[in-house]
């Protein structure tokens, strides 16, 4: 039987464990990204606390901020964070290689 060594954890921040609503909503790293968004975009929204929030507060429009461009901007900001998951999953599954060692 093969035991893969993997965590569970969230490897951006490495708090909680890794499920869809952490790694897009509550993770500290993405939750300056939606901080940074929303103070752009509806100021006087509160931080999503969950993914139905998010997906209600998609389906709103307002004039600064009508719903195709809350969408662009929800998915632009989800590509973004799976993307550094990814990077840094990767990074940590590399050897490291010590750059200033000289081989003789």
């Amino acid at each position: 039987m093969l035991i893969l060594n993997i965590t569970t954890l969230c490897c951006l921040c490495v708090v909680a464990n890794e499920t869809r609503e952490y790694v897009l909503i509550s993770c500290v790293y993405c939750r300056e990204v939606w901080k940074f968004i929303l103070l752009r975009l509806d100021p006087v929204c509160n931080l999503f606390s969950s993914w139905l929030q998010l997906l209600s507060w998609l389906r709103r429009g307002s004039a600064a901020a009508p719903k195709t461009m809350r969408t662009v901007v929800a998915q632009a900001a989800i590509f973004s964070s799976m993307a550094s998951t990814q990077q840094t999953q990767q990074r940590s599954s590399q050897p490291r290689v010590n750059k200033g060692h000289k081989f003789v």
